[in-house]
């Protein structure tokens, strides 16, 4: 199963021209890094109706149509999402292969899924010390609190990262005593000596 991060997205939430009766077109790069990737022509045709325009593998036209609606927040302000042409569902994002899709149409996967439970809760730890300031290493201290946040968000994310840490570190030697004890055999009453295989 491939995962979102090989495929261009585009984020609704990221789209000024997506407003009701705008009438606008717009041009949408997408960057890897530095480089620019892709580029696409977004067009508001009426409420409730994009087009994209652009060319895949540098050489096939695609026009592609996708449908929005619009919805309010409960505290005021207005909401909006894709409709994903193949499922019909609503959508913040979609990828593209070939066409603009959502994640469950494509059979697309975050990278989180593929790894393993040690590695998730390695790689949430190190996300939320680089949000803070840090380097995202487990061998530094967690990072000072950033002006302007709250002492009780800070506290709870420092005791989220002190459960976790120790979390990782009694798994990590569970499954290095697990790797050790398949490699050397101890042997049993009255048998051989133990031997490197």
């Amino acid at each position: 199963m491939d995962t979102v991060e090989g495929y261009l997205a585009l984020d609704i939430r990221k789209l000024d021209c997506v407003q009701p009766l705008s009438g606008r077109t717009t041009l949408v790069t997408f960057r890897r890094g530095e480089e620019e990737v892709a580029a696409i022509r977004v067009e508001m045709l009426e409420r409730g109706q994009i087009v994209l325009k652009y060319k895949y593998e540098q050489s096939e036209e695609i026009v592609d149509r996708i449908k929005i609606v619009y919805g309010r927040y409960h505290f005021g302000g207005n909401r909006r999402w894709f409709i994903c042409p193949d499922c019909e569902r609503p959508k913040v994002i979609l990828y593209c292969r070939r066409y603009f899709r959502c994640r469950t149409c494509l059979s697309l996967a975050y990278r989180s899924q593929k790894q393993s439970a040690l590695n998730r809760s390695l790689s949430r730890v190190a996300a939320r010390r680089r949000k803070l300031g840090g380097s995202g290493s487990l061998v530094e201290p967690f990072p000072t609190r950033p002006k302007r946040m709250r002492l009780k968000t800070y506290s709870r994310l420092a005791a989220e990262d002190e459960r976790e840490c120790s979390e990782f570190l009694s798994a990590s030697l569970a499954a290095f005593d697990k790797l050790l004890g398949s490699r050397f055999k101890v042997p049993e009453k009255g048998g051989t000596t133990a031997s490197n295989q």
